[in-house]
């Protein structure tokens, strides 16, 4: 099997709107989303009926609560909320907002297509994260040590003269700084040699912020040096190829490495083609009624499931964790959420129109179908009951619809649009 060297890593936040579990972008340092999942099912907001065409007004949406990974029985299940005495029932608790979505052009739509040609050099890059990753140890031999060396060192602290066992190490490898660290002896290894013995004395202060135990103690050391090397990017053998790649030689990787790269372009490409579709159709539509308190809603629902994403991965707020892995401000996170958040709740306003207005319609099948498809996907509960513990018939019934319906409109609009340069 190949191993694969991970790029810098992207993390993608979940939002539940309308009790569907959505997968949305997280945030990128450029202030642009990362690509969003563009299938219909992005979020799941509500469909109020109205008989205007192409101007629709639309309703949303309910809590999040995790579901069930299996779809309702049209017949068993469907008679599980015929009785009031349902101890699974509960009052309806959709959230409703009134707003009205003109639609402006969705069919004919240009839009452009641009895959990026894979050179030489890019998989050159490939290769080279590789060798620096996995470097070759390559010895200083007899010449004095330098700030970037990396030496293996055996060292026995003393403290008030007596063997101190929690300052002591074997083996222990250690790179030289370039320059002095406080409370550390490695700057001191510059100018000697390996089998040089040093004694160094370290005084720490009752504040010092490393080990507990070396706190408010004058630590005397005796250090051996036993070897030192540099690290140096690794050379290319078909053994190291195999090792890491599971390619069988270089020319290999070369058509392997080439082949993926052209994949992860068109997928790009196709990612970018949608996101701009995406965006041409919520600019092209006019949007009014209650639409900034439905925004302000939804962006609440996204920072909410996000902040609980963070909690159970030990962060005190999404702020803090999705700006830590995606190495941006927390007011970046927050500028691109909010960003994120509009956008999605505007596109799904969109697709409910167009479904409206193209007279789409959802059969009870395919509502069964998506339930399948969506909770299996989201969710790892295996009990039908669990689907109906905290949504009522018609919730589901509704959020299933108007994920068929958008399904539909965004694939009618897909059909219909023309790429450039593809």
């Amino acid at each position: 099997m190949k191993r694969k060297l991970l790029d810098k890593v992207s993390i993608k936040g979940f939002v539940i709107a309308v009790g569907v579990a959505v997968c949305l972008s997280a945030c990128s340092k450029d202030n642009e989303p990362v690509a969003t999942e563009l299938t219909p099912t992005a979020e799941i907001t509500t469909q109020e009926e109205t008989a205007v065409t192409p101007v629709v007004t639309t309703g949303s949406e309910t809590t999040p609560t995790p579901i069930s990974t299996e779809a309702p029985d049209k017949t068993e299940d469907r008679n599980l909320f015929e009785s009031n005495d349902n101890p699974l029932k509960r009052p309806n608790t959709i959230q409703e907002f009134n707003v009205t979505v003109e639609l402006g052009q969705y069919k004919g739509l240009e839009i452009p297509y641009t895959v990026k040609k894979v050179s030489d050099e890019d998989i050159q890059a490939k290769l080279d994260v590789l060798r620096e990753v996995y470097p070759d140890k390559k010895a200083i031999g007899d010449r004095t040590l330098e700030p970037g060396d990396t030496l293996r060192v055996d060292y026995q602290g003393y403290y008030q003269g007596i063997q101190y066992d929690e300052a002591m190490a074997y083996f222990a490898e250690i790179t030289i700084p370039e320059a002095p660290v406080e409370y550390s002896f490695a700057y001191d290894f510059v100018g000697h040699k390996i089998g040089d013995d040093l004694e160094i004395k370290i005084i720490y202060p009752e504040d010092y912020q490393g080990k507990e135990t070396l706190k408010g103690k004058e630590i005397d050391y005796k250090i051996h040096i036993r070897d030192a090397y540099d690290y140096v990017p690794a050379e290319v053998t078909d053994e190291f190829i195999q090792i890491l790649t599971g390619y069988v030689n270089f020319d290999d990787y070369k058509a392997g490495t080439r082949a993926e790269l052209e994949a992860e372009a068109e997928s790009e490409a196709a990612k970018k083609a949608e996101e701009t579709l995406m965006n041409t159709i919520i600019d092209g539509c006019t949007y009014s009624g209650q639409i900034d308190e439905e925004l302000d809603y939804m962006y609440g629902k996204y920072i909410t499931y996000n902040d609980d994403y963070a909690y159970e991965m030990m962060y005190d707020s999404g702020a803090q964790y999705f700006s830590m892995v995606n190495d941006i401000t927390e007011e970046e996170y927050y500028n691109q959420a909010r960003k994120t958040s509009d956008r999605n709740t505007k596109f799904d306003r969109a697709l409910l129109a167009i479904a409206k207005a193209e007279g789409l319609s959802c059969s009870d099948e395919e509502m069964i179908a998506a339930g399948q498809a969506l909770f299996a996907e989201n969710y790892s509960t295996d009990s039908k009951a669990k689907l109906y513990k905290d949504f009522t018939k018609e919730e589901i019934d509704r959020i299933l619809t108007e994920s068929v319906l958008k399904e539909k409109a965004f694939e009618l609009v897909r059909e219909n649009t023309i790429y450039t340069g593809k």
